[in-house]
């Protein structure tokens, strides 16, 4: 399985260029083992880019919600801090941030969704 993380601060750069539906983050262990896999449930934190009527749109996870970023995305960097609580994704071609999860507790080990 995939490395998981329980303490510290982790960094690395996932390439989108070029693909219009993804989902980039992290999940911990309970979620990743359950098969429902619902997107919007406790446990999951994503970047989502989903493609609907020849249109990319981008979503966070928990709760589901739009995000309004200039398109076309290359690389994405994503940034956990497990003990400060929150999860940051930037676009790397410009280095701004594109959302963050905030004020979390992460009760569980996390892995990165791929």
């Amino acid at each position: 399985g995939a490395e998981s993380f329980t303490s510290g601060q982790h960094y690395w750069e996932v390439d989108v260029a070029g693909c219009c539906s993804w989902a980039i983050g992290f999940c911990n262990d309970s979620w990743a083992r359950k098969n429902d896999m619902v997107l919007d449930s406790e446990g999951i934190f994503l970047l989502l880019c989903i493609k609907e009527n020849n249109q990319c749109s981008l979503f966070t996870s928990s709760p589901l919600s739009p995000q309004y970023v200039k398109r076309p995305l290359g690389r994405v960097g994503l940034f956990l801090d497990y003990d400060g609580g929150f999860l940051s994704f930037f676009n790397v071609a410009n280095s701004s941030l594109i959302c963050r999860f905030l004020s979390c507790s992460f009760s569980s080990p996390l892995k990165p969704f791929l």
